[in-house]
Parts: structure tokens; sequence; C-alpha cells
């Protein structure tokens, strides 16, 4: 059996809600009790796994008056969480030292929040991380459920996320367009197109100005190269958002797309005046100037991208093919490196033609290995 290890640091500790609907003289550890759930969610590629703390606390004989709740998160970076998830969860024993941890901080949370004049501070019990873990098997919850579903779409198990959702759209019907349009989601990665448009349309039946679905419905369109269509859905969605900075960013890459580059380059430069921070706008703008082959400018916007946000692996990608097509292939080896390392898909780098100068046959089979 091999040993378990990790490397992690807390990110952050947030209290994300706090309030106390009944107001007693004395919080007295024995007359009052405590409902304590929690919930995990992970982000592979930013090496993120997230812990939120849910405690509600009542009075012993009357547990339909509320007296307090509060909620919290807190932020691991796990170094190596890529390896340490299996089958869509964290073992056991890691998780109940990232929970314990948590429930530390949550405990010294309500304590100072809960410290009032003229009142005790409450004092949760000693609560083994172990029972909450199992009780969270057994949650089904809206959010946990969705939670869940989240998680299994990060590891690419989206038939197992499918399941989860078909769940929670039986159990919660009163959420059907939130869940519909998830549903949508998870069946285009299943690369499942038209189940993916019949939900991403019957949300638009049912709200006109759910804005996601016709962004939604651009993405699968684009992705079976019918582009005019796509451009007509993202445009609808800026009808009814004019700002919205997922459908400009979708509607330039669009553009791009139908070779229509000035037109591209005015909506990204556009983007840019009402969000000037925009990374993904800095990185498009910088693969059309690497179309049009004005590399100076190309790499100056892709090093802007990287400057806003050192994680985001795309525009490390960008640099890589502008150095290979001006042929300094060890700065595009370097570029190409970084964007493996935060994440950039293998198979992008083995259909990207430029990277053919960047890598040896050796370095393509390791990549497919």
């Amino acid at each position: 059996m091999s040993q378990l290890s990790i490397n992690f640091r807390i990110k952050s500790i947030d209290l994300n809600s706090f309030a106390i609907t009944q107001f007693p003289k004395v919080w007295d550890e024995n007359i009052i009790s405590f409902e304590i759930k929690y919930s995990e969610e992970f982000r592979l590629s930013e090496k993120e796994f997230k812990i939120y703390i849910l405690i509600n606390v009542f009075e012993e004989h009357q547990p339909d008056i509320k007296l307090c709740s509060l909620q919290t998160t807190t932020s691991f970076e796990i170094f190596n969480l890529k390896e340490l998830i299996k089958d869509g969860e964290v073992p056991n024993l890691i998780l109940e030292n990232l929970l314990g941890i948590s429930l530390s901080t949550t405990r010294g949370i309500l304590f100072s929040s809960s410290s009032v004049a003229g009142s005790k501070p409450i004092i949760f019990p000693v609560v083994f991380p172990a029972q909450l873990i199992e009780g969270a098997k057994n949650d089904n919850s809206l959010e946990s459920i969705l939670k869940k579903a989240s998680n299994y779409s990060e590891l690419k198990n989206y038939n197992k996320a499918l399941e989860l959702l078909l769940k929670a759209y039986e159990l919660y019907p009163q959420h059907e367009l939130m869940l519909l349009n998830n549903l949508g989601i998870v069946h285009a990665h299943l690369k499942d197109y038209n189940k993916a448009l019949i939900c991403f349309n019957q949300v638009i039946e049912k709200n006109p100005k759910t804005i996601d679905a016709y962004i939604n419905i651009g993405h699968v369109l684009s992705t079976l190269d019918r582009y005019e269509e796509a451009l007509e859905n993202v445009n609808r969605a800026l009808e009814n958002s004019p700002l919205n900075q997922l459908a400009l960013i979708n509607k330039g890459i669009l553009l791009v797309k139908m070779n229509r580059l000035e037109e591209a380059k005015a909506n990204f430069e556009y983007l840019l005046n009402i969000y000037p921070n925009s990374v993904k706008a800095y990185n498009n703008l910088a693969e059309i100037y690497k179309r049009t082959k004005e590399y100076s400018k190309a790499i100056e916007l892709a090093l802007k991208a990287v400057d806003l946000d050192n994680s985001f692996n795309v525009p490390y990608a960008t640099l890589a093919e502008i150095y290979s097509e001006l042929n300094q292939i060890e700065k595009a080896k370097f570029y190409l490196s970084k964007a493996l390392q935060l994440g950039y898909s293998k198979e992008e780098v083995l259909q990207d033609i430029s990277m053919q100068k960047v890598l040896s046959a050796k370095e393509i089979q390791e990549l497919l290995n």
C-alpha cells in the first residue's frame, strides 16, 4: 500500500455569512444544539480545493427556532491535487485532515463573531471529521449535488456529472432552467450536441432573456463549424446584455474563425475599453496580430495577458506559437513548457502544426503517453 502524502498551503479563510436571528442573553451550550454540514469543490487547473462549512444554531428543545447561522470557505492550494484525486474524491484520510483544519478555523470565527456585549461567545462542540464526511455522502441537497457534479466535470467524468444533474432535475423541478442549462453543458462535453441544443432551447422557450443559453448555443454551433448561426445567437445574448463580457469574447473568437479579423480586432479593443483587465481579450488580440504576422505587437499583447494573470495557460501557448513561427525554438519551448505546467491541453499541442518545430519525436511521444 503506497503512502499518502499531501503538499499544500492555506490560500484563504472567508466568512461568507453570519446572522443572529434570535438574541438570547446567554449562549449556553446546555440549551442550544448545532447542525453542521460541509461540502467540497476543486479546480484541478488552479490546484485549488475548497471546503464549505455551514453551521446552524438552534434552541435545544425548539429545533424550529434558529438562533444563529454561519457559513465559511477555507481554500487550500494543493500542489499534488491531480495525483491525490481518485474516482472523483480526495482520500478520506487526507480529507479528514483538511476538514479538521477548516472546522478549527470556523470554530474560531464563530467564537469571535458571536462575541457581543453581554453575551457569552458560542462554542460549538468537538466534531469528528469522519462523521461529517459520512453524512455528506447522503446529502441530497441541491447545493451538494451541484458541487459533486462540478467535481466530476472537473475530472472530465461527464457521465457521472450527467447522472447527478438528472437526479437534481428530478428532485428540484423548481430550479428547472438552471439545471437544463447545466445539463446542456454536460451533453456538449459528451459530444451529444443535439441533446445539448434541445436543453438550451428549452431554457430560451421558458425565458427568452436567459443570456447564458444563447451563449451556450453559440458555443455548440461553433464546435459544429456553424459560425453564422453561432454568431446570431451570441448577438442575441448581447441584445439582452450589451456589456456581457463572455458574449463579447465569444463574438470576437467567432469573427476570427470566420476570418473577419478587422471586425474581431475592433470587438476586442471595444471590450478592453470596458474591461481593461480582460486577459482573454489581450490574448485573442495577440492571436489576431500573430495571424497578420505582426509579431512584435502579438508578443506585447500576450505578455500583457501573462502579467495580468500568470496562472492562465493560454497566453503562454500563444507565445510558444509566435516564437515557433519566428523559429526561436528555445523561447518557444520555454513558453510551451509553462503552458503545459499550468494544465494546457496536450491534445491541443499535438494538433498544432507550428508545434512540430518545437517538439522532437521523443517529446511528442512523451506527450502522447
